[in-house]
């Protein structure tokens, strides 16, 4: 960052990830507007996060807060691609997701997966597993019932470590709806401190693809502010 500055002759520049321009993004202009503190998961090929912690973007002590993928969330479950057991990434990411369907395909649980993809199993992607779950296929809905849990195991933790109510979720994995976020939503309920009274606690995000630079443009309204605001001083 010193460096492009100093290069660029233009301070001060921004750099961020991609998971925080979403979040910043959603709490902003979308699905996160008025809440002071609020937690953005993206699922996507991976799964990112960000944190607005008292009206501020939170990126810890080094700048790699929001590794939400990451967290534990099944000691002795699969292998992330981390080097880790049990990570989130393993279970609810479109990756995780399509994983999963090979793996329980591989061992001949019966799908219509099967037919979708003519036993191709490395053509399954993971939006067929969200229709063939609609249409009623028991793996699928098996899947994505799991990838939802485990989710709701994740943000029950956040929660009862930030005391933080609104948790928005984006990417590819999010457009499956309540295939995700009703299992989400159960796990939730049950493991959750001091919910009453807090509505939906985790919603799907509003600003869909715009939200990134929308949060981008945002952070650096932000920061140039600040500036302004420091000169004028």
């Amino acid at each position: 960052k010193e460096e492009i500055e100093k290069r660029a002759h233009f301070p001060p520049i921004l750099i961020q990830n991609d998971a925080n321009g979403f979040t910043y993004g959603e709490w902003w202009r979308g699905a996160g507007k008025g809440y002071n503190s609020m937690v953005g998961i993206t699922l996507g090929t991976g799964v990112g996060g960000g944190l607005i912690l008292d009206k501020k973007i939170w990126s810890g002590e080094d700048g790699a807060a929001g590794e939400i993928g990451h967290m534990i969330v099944e000691p002795s479950g699969l292998k992330c691609q981390c080097g880790r057991y049990g990570c989130l990434e393993s279970y609810s990411s479109g990756t995780g997701i399509v994983n999963r369907a090979i793996m329980a395909l591989k061992k001949g649980v019966n799908s219509s997966l099967i037919n979708r993809t003519e036993g191709n199993f490395s053509l399954i992607k993971s939006r067929m597993v969200f229709e063939e779950a609609v249409a009623g296929d028991e793996l699928s809905l098996n899947i994505m019932e799991e990838a939802g849990r485990y989710l709701g195991i994740a943000v029950s933790s956040l929660i009862n470590i930030l005391n933080v109510y609104r948790f928005v979720i984006g990417g590819r994995v999010a457009s499956a709806g309540n295939l995700i976020l009703k299992p989400a939503r159960e796990e939730i309920s049950k493991r959750a401190l001091n919910l009453s009274a807090k509505g939906e606690v985790i919603i799907r995000a509003s600003l869909e693809d715009d939200a990134g630079i929308i949060g981008t443009a945002g952070m650096v309204f932000e920061v140039l502010n600040r500036k302004t605001l420091s000169s004028a001083t």
